[in-house]
């Protein structure tokens, strides 16, 4: 038999882009086959189809035979009249992290007065504590996203080189710091302590943007607790059926990287913890 030599692909169904957040046979997955017919490939090859079991991994499906459920296009169904909504199928079913960062570090604030039942009458020690090590936070931080970015651009660095871009990073973000000349962290080890790093890279700044605006609430809170409450739980409500920007919008609060949020947050703070006359 007479067979000429063609291209093609190894690329599962399920790393489609959909808006449910696992590709499937979907109008995606069709308009992939007419690029790949436009691209000149001449195969696709999958993996397995059926239904996933523990580690959701396509080599151990429970069946050999049956289908996996999460590869049935839901707008399909919808337009079958098999499923309906209330709502328009916004792009993500879920929250992102620097949204749902938001709801917990802000919770640490609307939960400060009840940290008298757990101190006692060391409760304000622990609100200092909170707060300065939230403060600290913001620029460490930073220094990890920066670090992540310019590590991750450059692969060929060397272990030392990755050290040296750390350690001058400490001296921008963190210049009160001193090792005491210990021979590992004095010379820019630390950052091999931190996990997110290696295992979920570029999430930390997520942390970051969730603190901005859970401190945002703290300003908010000390001024009518009542109000930042209700702003609160609305961004709860809200969930994902927006984008982050309009969402802090339209809860009130200013968005973390947009100029001047920082100073005016700061600005705020310094209130709080510096007498009049330092001001």
């Amino acid at each position: 038999m007479n067979r000429m030599r063609t291209a093609g692909i190894l690329f599962p169904i399920t790393s489609l882009p959909t808006p449910f957040g696992i590709g499937g046979f979907s109008k995606e997955a069709y308009e992939f086959i007419d690029f790949l017919h436009d691209a000149g490939q001449g195969a696709w090859q999958v993996l397995p189809l059926g239904p996933t079991a523990y580690g959701d991994s396509p080599y151990q499906p429970v069946s050999a035979f049956a289908g996996n459920p999460y590869l049935i296009s839901l707008e399909d169904m919808i337009e079958e009249g098999y499923l309906t909504r209330d709502e328009e199928i916004a792009e993500h079913r879920d929250i992102t992290m620097e949204t749902a960062e938001i709801h917990s570090m802000s919770m640490e604030y609307f939960t400060y007065s009840f940290m008298d039942r757990f101190f006692g009458d060391r409760a304000d020690d622990y609100r200092t504590m909170h707060f300065e090590d939230s403060c600290a936070f913001l620029p460490y931080g930073s220094m990890v996203d920066e670090f992540q970015h310019i590590v991750y651009a450059n692969p060929e660095m060397t272990p030392q080189q990755r050290k040296q871009v750390w350690k001058d990073l400490e001296k921008v973000y963190r210049p009160e710091l001193d090792f005491d000349g210990d021979p590992f962290f004095g010379e820019g080890g630390w950052w091999q302590r931190q996990g997110h790093i290696f295992g979920s890279p570029f999430y930390y700044i997520d942390y970051v943007l969730a603190s901005v605006c859970a401190m945002q609430y703290k300003v908010k809170m000390d001024e009518y607790y009542v109000a930042a409450w209700q702003s609160y739980l609305k961004l709860g409500r809200l969930s994902a059926k927006k984008f982050y920007r309009e969402e802090l919008r339209e809860v009130g609060l200013d968005i973390p990287f947009e100029d001047g949020t920082i100073e005016k947050l700061v600005a705020a703070l310094r209130k709080k913890v510096l007498p009049e006359d330092a001001l």
